[in-house]
């Protein structure tokens, strides 16, 4: 019996827990999976945070020495940096000179292109300023025409490229005309600067007249006296970052990992996802909102769910993020929910029908036995519950040991009975015969002396009464 009614109200009081988490995921109370779809998103940005500072940390230490190495360039020139405008032989020479820094710096280092632009040009007369330098690329990233030594040149003098066996890119220009690479331009003009603090990452811009989109990770040039004279630094396109931060083929395929960097308009960002899986080309600022533990970003008609964490690389500050469609995040929630609806569900009926038949079941032995009780007495019963017979087996014993102790009693109590049987006879008859003798006792008496009788007793003396009284009690 105590097995029944334990697993009774455990049924009900499962019912009741799967009903209350039903009614809870229905109202959006509870969700069980924001922490597990919220955990393979924290664990991406973590290795991606990590990843960017160790890269870029990786990519500062070869652009501070790439600075020093230009300087000593420029160091190694007749002329004072001043004259070098205006003189397209001095700059050719520096260039031919620096080319095999440039080179070389770019084989070190974890990018996808080299550069060096210097506060200087061929001709100061132009519209818009121009600056002068070296811009080489790998026009193949991720091929293996990078591994042995494809490079063309998308900035600088002609002769200094074919002098070297280097073609030039589609859209080659000379020199690099002011307002293209507004952050990198902004390095020309800073004062008191010291590469090792002073180094910084740009957003990613389009490159002119070319569907790439690229950021620079930049150092100021300094001249033998300490002042800025160029920037030089590294490139870091579209295409290398998906390569070097693409998310692995085990996680969820629509993940992205991005970077993410604070521009005029909002965020500009560089994304990288699985290799199998497509990664949207976003070339138009992006908004990045909390919501609740996630962040929205969108942008471009799209939508994504992620993680966010801040990350600094020398004096700019970025944001690293690990983000999911949100209707993949969406569909993948509900999909979960609906799963456990339909388990919770289950359970519910499971715990409802298990509470009815148990009820049912623990009732039966109970009803049998009260339409048993109402022909046989209690220890001929049985209900199969060990409990409840054992009641009705000390109930009969109980009712024997009253008959016992009755059986006893009368029999010890019978010649009392018989006695006061004999009393009552003798009481009556002697009742009858007392009558008898006042009905002849009247008869024998003589009604006016009766009368006379009565009446005399007024008249009485105290002491006479008293004498008549002690006759009437029989003395």
């Amino acid at each position: 019996m105590r097995r029944r009614l334990f697993f009774g109200f455990l049924s009900i009081l499962l019912a009741v827990m799967a009903l209350l988490l039903l009614l809870l995921n229905f109202v959006g109370v509870l969700n069980f999976f924001d922490g597990d779809m919220q955990e393979p998103l924290n664990q991406r940005l973590t290795y991606m945070s990590d990843q960017v500072s160790r890269n870029m940390e990786e990519l500062a230490a070869y652009a501070i020495d790439f600075s020093e190495e230009m300087s000593a360039e420029l160091s190694r020139t007749e002329l004072p940096f001043d004259r070098l405008r205006n003189d397209p032989e001095a700059l050719y020479a520096l260039q031919e000179s620096a080319y095999g820094t440039v080179y070389s710096q770019m084989r070190l280092a974890p990018c996808s292109g080299a550069f060096y632009i210097l506060n200087a040009t061929v001709n100061t007369q132009t519209e818009r300023p121009f600056y002068d330098g070296i811009y080489l690329k790998y026009p193949n990233v991720g091929s293996d025409a990078d591994v042995f030594g494809s490079v063309c040149m998308y900035r600088g003098n002609a002769k200094v490229a074919r002098k070297n066996n280097v073609r030039l890119y589609s859209t080659w220009q000379y020199e690099t005309e002011s307002g293209t690479f507004p952050e990198v331009e902004a390095g020309l003009f800073l004062t008191d600067a010291n590469p090792a603090k002073d180094y910084y990452l740009t957003v990613p811009y389009k490159l002119p007249d070319a569907w790439e989109r690229s950021r620079f990770l930049c150092a100021p040039i300094l001249d033998a006296s300490g002042r800025v004279v160029g920037v030089c630094g590294f490139e870091i396109s579209d295409l290398f970052f998906q390569l070097s931060y693409q998310t692995s083929d085990s996680e969820q395929k629509t993940m992205l990992a991005a970077l993410l960097t604070e521009s005029a308009g909002g965020y500009e960002a560089q994304l990288s996802g699985c290799r199998s899986a497509y990664v949207p080309h976003l070339e138009t600022p992006l908004s990045v909102q909390s919501d609740g533990d996630l962040f929205e970003i969108s942008g471009e008609g799209m939508t994504f769910l992620g993680k966010t964490e801040t990350v600094a690389v020398g004096n700019s500050s970025h944001i690293v993020a690990a983000m999911l469609p949100e209707g993949d995040y969406l569909a993948q929630v509900h999909a979960r929910q609906t799963s456990v609806v339909v388990l919770l569900s289950l359970l519910l009926a499971f715990a409802v029908v298990a509470s009815f038949f148990l009820s049912k079941y623990s009732v039966r032995p109970f009803r049998e036995a009260k339409e048993r009780l109402k022909s046989e007495p209690p220890g001929a019963v049985t209900t199969r519950i060990p409990e409840i017979d054992d009641l009705f087996v000390f109930l009969a014993q109980k009712d024997r040991q009253r008959e016992e102790e009755l059986s006893t009693y009368h029999r010890q109590n019978a010649d009392l009975h018989s006695e006061v049987e004999q009393l009552r006879e003798a009481h009556e008859k002697a009742k009858t015969r007392l009558a008898h003798m006042v009905d002849e006792t009247k008869q024998q008496l003589d009604p006016d002396n009766y009368a006379l009788f009565a009446r005399s007793l007024c008249t009485l003396t105290l002491r006479e009464r008293e004498v008549f009284d002690l006759y009437i009690e029989g003395k």
